[in-house]
């Protein structure tokens, strides 16, 4: 969308689970501090925020990201 002398451009970002197997699985959390993120700036950093497994029936193996946009 246009925007004064610039543009407003939003994006929507969502995963679902990766089944390897009906004993595992493979998910991506999505970190954000206010869970929407409202920026300026022209880039975006994407981060490694840690791995965490649990358990339910089958190994879930959840990768958290972060995203700054600067």
């Amino acid at each position: 969308m246009k925007s004064g002398e610039g543009f407003q451009i939003t994006y929507k970002i969502w995963f679902r689970e990766l089944d390897e197997s009906p004993t595992k699985g493979y998910k991506i959390d999505l970190v954000s501090p206010s869970g929407k993120s409202i920026s300026s700036g022209k880039a975006i950093r994407i981060s490694n925020e840690g791995t965490k497994y649990i358990s339910v029936g089958k190994e879930l193996i959840i990768t958290k990201i972060k995203l700054s946009f600067i």
